[in-house]
């Protein structure tokens, strides 16, 4: 029987050029959240202040990083109890409206679709520069 050899260099090399991707894309892919998150603070804060009722919920809007690591993820909205203007609590019911009747004329949902795009592009490009 005749035998043959598969030279498998270059796909070891790419495994571990791909390995290193995730340690050199956490501080890039921080820098893009950060921004989408900074962002998103500002529109939801802009919306709440634009609201006749609930303009004092707009200085609460902040943001927090949550994950470790390698994860990385931003909680954004009112704060509540801690915040400048004392309204963070008032924010579920801007948005959603109250149990009884009322609220829910803060709109924000518009402002996650423009935010998504902008961060799958910066991201898609981020990984295109580490796969070179």
């Amino acid at each position: 029987m005749a035998g043959f050899e598969i030279d498998t260099s270059e796909l070891r090399k790419l495994q571990g050029d791909l390995g290193k991707i995730p340690a050199r894309m956490v501080p890039e892919s921080e820098a893009v959240l950060k921004k989408a998150a900074q962002n998103l603070k500002e529109g939801m804060a802009a919306e709440f202040e634009g609201s006749p009722h609930f303009k004092r919920v707009a200085p609460d809007v902040t943001y927090e990083r949550r994950g470790f690591a390698r994860e990385i993820g931003y909680e954004i909205g009112p704060e509540i109890g801690r915040g400048k203007g004392h309204g963070g609590g008032l924010g579920g019911v801007a948005v959603e409206g109250g149990a009884n009747g009322g609220g829910g004329s803060v709109k924000i949902d518009h402002l996650l679709e423009p935010e998504a795009v902008l961060i799958e592009k910066h991201m898609l490009d981020l990984l295109g520069d580490a796969l070179q």
